[in-house]
């Protein structure tokens, strides 16, 4: 998508971008040599340059210093980097790595050529961001989505149209991307609405006959809601950050009660284990299997003490577990709104 708007922005500026687009004068589509014919290939020469295996290196070893060359635009901006990745090799032509293959993109990543290059394109971004935020904040009832679109898109183009190593419409198509996901809907919900409408939560009408049913975001009582504006983790975040907290806490130690019930298993319920025999048909440990046996071993043996315990105890685990469960199928993000 980001190419088709790239041929639509040339062609809508009448830019000339070499290898790409050029003004072709009527005289040399009508000259003998082309004769009206409009192939493109004709005019503009957009192949890729073969791509040349050096065999000496496969042999030899080394990196072609013309394959090193050929990465020209990143070293007119990084030099110092290239430095710190090759270093001369032992014949004419070659050269060779100064770090080991697992560390080059560490060694480019962490050099301070590229981080203040990283930096600078940051700060663009930011600024960018800045310019827009009014505008971004200002859209309300009535407003014009596709104006929006067009006038933040453009000046994503422009700010970044001169970025050396960065191409403006790959980024533009990251903003596009999430135009069609997310944003697209929300302004057009805004657009409708207007706020606060919007961004409250819409009541889900239950239709039987439909078989994918939206899912809910809040429930109150027995009436289910969807937010289509706002997601519910950042009023959740907003509002209710100690219910999270306490939920987040439960959960934390449901976990660790299964982790507890996982680990006696595997140290009791092997072969010879003290939860062997209480192993149902499917050799699987369960409330029911694990009661069966110990109905079965009854209260008097001492030489099975040591089995009853280890029963007992794995029972008393899935209990508090399955309390747990119970409990945490209520602890809906909507539960707290009640």
């Amino acid at each position: 998508m980001a190419e088709g708007f790239k041929i639509v922005d040339t062609f809508t500026h009448q830019a000339g971008v070499p290898r790409y687009s050029r003004m072709v004068p009527v005289a040399e589509i009508g000259d003998a040599k082309n004769d009206f014919n409009l192939n493109l290939a004709r005019y503009i020469d957009s192949t890729e340059p073969e791509d040349l295996q050096d065999i000496d290196a496969h042999l030899r070893g080394g990196i072609p210093n013309r394959d090193i060359d050929g990465l020209k635009n990143y070293w007119e901006v990084f030099p110092e980097v290239r430095a710190a990745l090759f270093k001369k090799g032992d014949r004419p032509g070659y050269s060779q790595l100064r770090v080991l293959a697992t560390e080059v993109n560490k060694t480019i990543f962490s050099h301070e050529k590229f981080t203040a290059f990283n930096t600078s394109a940051t700060k663009l971004f930011e600024s960018w961001s800045s310019q827009n935020s009014t505008r971004l904040k200002a859209f309300g009832k009535d407003g014009q989505p596709k104006a929006l679109i067009q006038t933040i898109a453009e000046e994503l183009l422009s700010t970044f149209e001169k970025t050396r190593l960065l191409d403006p419409y790959d980024i533009y198509q990251h903003l596009m991307d999430y135009w069609a996901e997310t944003m697209q809907d929300d302004c057009y919900l805004i657009a409708a609405d207007g706020w606060p409408k919007a961004a409250q939560p819409r009541l889900i009408v239950e239709d039987k006959a439909k078989k994918n049913k939206t899912k809910p975001d809040f429930i109150l009582g027995k009436k289910k809601y969807t937010a289509e504006l706002i997601p519910p983790s950042l009023v959740v975040a907003r509002y209710f950050p100690k219910d999270q907290a306490a939920i987040d806490t439960f959960a934390d130690r449901l976990a660790a009660l299964t982790h507890q019930m996982e680990e006696m298993v595997e140290e009791h319920g092997g072969e010879g284990g003290l939860l062997e025999d209480a192993r149902n048909d499917k050799d699987k440990l369960t409330n029911a299997s694990v009661a069966a046996r110990l109905k079965e071993l009854g209260k008097t043996d001492s030489s099975t003490a040591d089995e009853r315990q280890a029963l007992y105890a794995y029972l008393a685990l899935a209990e508090q577990e399955a309390d747990k469960i119970e409990v945490r199928s209520c602890l809906k993000v909507g539960a707290c709104l009640k």
